[in-house]
Parts: C-alpha cells; structure tokens; sequence
C-alpha cells in the first residue's frame, strides 16, 4: 500500500472461514474448534506450508475481533478513497 501512495495503511493476507449471523452459536464454536484443530494436524500445516502459508489457528474470539477490525479498516479506506468495485 506504500507503494500506492497509502503509507499509513497495513495490507496482509489470511484466510478464514465465516458462517451467517443465524447460525447458532454452539455450531460457530464447533466448526471453529474442529477446523482449529484440522489446520494444525502436521501434514495439513506441511502443506499449507508448500503453498505458502502460515497456518495458525486463533481462539474465536480473536478470530471475531480480527474480521471487525479488518472490516473497519478497509470501510475507512474505501470512504476516504472513494474506491468502487470495478
């Protein structure tokens, strides 16, 4: 984003998986804890590796406050900008 002319702004890549607002929260932690724990099985971690990634796996929690404050960050930039989907 530098390089764009946006020195303040943080740009990084991740990967994550949402589910609607309706979904019940006991099946949200469920899915979360089992794709946790998929995402850090060796031969899983070895080849997201291979492909280039860092696999981790936040508690939901962070997960949450992550997909806010990514939200909140890029709705700044795009009103600042004026950006449109082209």
């Amino acid at each position: 984003m530098p390089e764009a002319g946006y020195a303040d702004v943080e740009c990084d890549a991740w990967v994550g998986c949402v589910a609607s607002a309706a979904v019940p929260k006991d099946i949200v932690a469920l899915l979360h804890a089992e794709m946790a724990k998929a995402v850090l099985l060796p031969d899983v971690k070895e080849r997201l590796n291979g492909l280039g990634f860092e696999p981790f796996a936040p508690s939901l929690d962070d997960s949450v406050i992550r997909i806010r404050t990514e939200s909140d960050k890029w709705a700044k930039l795009i009103r600042a900008t004026g950006m449109k989907a082209g």
